[in-house]
C-alpha cells in the first residue's frame, strides 16, 4: 500500500498545521505496518532538510492553499505516484475520481462559526473544500473531541479524532533564565482570533494592580496585524516575530508563565508545549482549550481584562511543583508516536471496508 501525505503546509516559518504535519511525517515511517510505504508531497517553499529517512519526497509547484493544484494537477500526480491512499492534513481533497482513497484533516471550523475572524478569501476556500471533503472523502480526521462535535453539527460528517501531540524535546527543556527581565510568554500568530490585544489589556490590568510587577510580556509569532498597546505597557510588551525552533525552546525554558487566549481553537498546541516544559499556563475558557489542557491550566474569560489579570497573577504566584507536575501529566497524554500509530490504522481501514475507521483521542 502506497500512502501519500501532503506536506505543502511544511515550510520555514510554518504555522501550527505545518508543525503538526511535519511531526507526523517524521513518526509515520516507524508506525507503518509491513506492506505500507510513504511518499511526501511538498510545495514550492519546501524545507531544505528531509523530514524522514528512506521516504520518497516529491516537490510540486504549489502553495499550501492552492485549489488549482488540488483539483486539476494533483489527481494526475497521485496516479503517477501509484497512490493507494492520499491524506491532506489541510482540509481539501480532490473531487476527481481516482484509484486513491482520500483522507482530509479538518482542524477546526472557525471559518464557519466565527467568519468575522477569518479573511474572506480564505474563509470561502475552507468552507467550500471542507464541505466537499465531508461529502466525498473516504475518511475525515480532526484533532479534538470539540472539533469532532463541531464538524458533526455543521457538516453532518463523523470525524475520527487523531490529536496533535507534544515532541519529547519539550519535556527536556531546561528551566533557565535568559538575560533581561522576567516575562510572560505567548507563542502563536498575531491575528485577531488569537485575542492578543485582549492578552495585552489583561497584562496591563495586572500591571495597574501590581505596580511592583517586574515582568514583561513577550509575543513570539508572525505578525499579520498590530494590536493596540496601552501607553502604560508599551515599554513592557515585545513582538519578536517568527522565532526559530531552537530559540523558541529557550523562551519556554525562561518564561515565568505562558498565556494563550485564543477565541476559537481546534486544538491549541503551544499551551501543551509550555506545560510540558514546566511553565504555569493560562488559557481561554472556550472551544477546545479546556479539553486539551485537562484542568492543568488557569481558565480565564479573554474578553474580561480583570479576569485575564487574575489568571496571569495566579500563574505567576502559583509556580509550585504540584501545578508544574499537573501540567506535565496533561501534556504527556499526547504523543506523536501514538498519533502516528492511530493514523496508520486509519490508512489501513480506508482500504478495507470491513475495518472501522472511527478512532478516539487519548483517555
Amino acid at each position: 500500500m502506497r500512502i501519500v501525505l501532503d506536506c505543502r503546509s511544511v515550510f520555514d516559518g510554518m504555522g501550527g498545521i505545518g508543525r503538526a504535519t511535519a511531526s507526523l511525517a517524521r513518526e509515520l515511517p516507524r508506525a507503518l505496518t509491513k506492506g505500507q510505504e510513504l511518499a511526501l508531497i511538498f510545495g514550492a517553499r519546501r524545507p531544505k532538510e528531509p523530514l524522514a529517512q528512506n521516504v520518497q519526497e516529491v516537490t510540486a509547484d504549489a502553495a499550501m492553499i492552492d485549489p488549482e493544484f488540488e483539483q486539476i494537477r494533483l489527481p494526475a500526480l497521485l496516479e503517477e505516484l501509484r497512490a493507494d491512499v492520499y491524506h491532506n492534513p489541510c482540509f481539501a481533497t480532490p473531487l476527481a475520481p481516482g484509484a486513491a482513497k482520500t483522507i482530509a484533516t479538518v482542524h477546526d471550523v472557525v471559518f464557519k462559526r466565527r467568519p468575522d475572524l477569518v479573511e474572506p478569501k480564505l474563509r470561502t476556500y475552507l468552507d467550500r473544500w471542507t464541505q466537499t471533503s465531508c461529502e466525498y472523502a473516504d475518511a475525515v480526521l480532526t484533532v479534538s473531541d470539540y472539533s469532532r462535535r463541531e464538524i458533526q453539527k455543521l457538516y453532518g460528517r463523523d470525524a475520527s479524532v487523531i490529536p496533535n501531540a507534544v515532541g519529547e524535546e519539550f519535556f527536556r527543556i531546561e528551566r533557565k533564565p535568559i538575560d533581561g527581565p522576567p516575562f510572560v510568554l505567548y507563542v502563536g500568530s498575531i491575528e485577531p482570533k488569537k485575542n492578543v490585544e485582549e492578552l495585552i489589556l489583561g497584562f496591563d490590568a495586572l500591571f495597574a494592580k501590581k505596580r511592583d510587577l517586574e515582568h514583561h510580556l513577550v509575543l513570539a509569532g508572525s505578525v499579520s496585524y498590530m494590536p493596540a498597546v496601552p501607553e502604560r505597557a508599551k515599554s513592557r510588551v515585545h513582538f519578536l516575530g517568527h522565532v526559530p525552533e531552537e530559540h523558541l525552546r529557550r523562551l519556554y525554558g525562561a518564561a515565568s508563565a505562558f498565556a494563550y487566549l485564543s477565541e476559537y481553537e481546534g486544538f491549541g498546541l503551544p499551551p501543551l508545549e509550555a506545560m510540558a516544559a514546566g511553565v504555569p499556563t493560562v488559557v481561554a475558557d472556550r472551544t477546545s482549550l479546556p479539553e486539551v489542557t485537562d484542568g492543568a491550566a488557569e481558565l480565564v474569560d479573554p474578553q474580561k481584562p480583570t479576569d485575564v489579570a487574575r489568571g496571569l497573577g495566579a500563574a505567576l504566584e502559583g509556580r509550585d511543583q504540584l501545578r508544574i507536575e499537573r501540567g506535565r501529566k496533561a501534556a504527556a497524554r499526547f504523543e506523536w508516536q501514538k498519533s502516528a500509530r492511530m493514523l496508520a490504522e486509519v490508512y489501513e481501514a480506508v482500504t478495507q471496508p470491513s475495518l472501522k475507521v472511527l478512532v478516539g483521542g487519548p483517555k
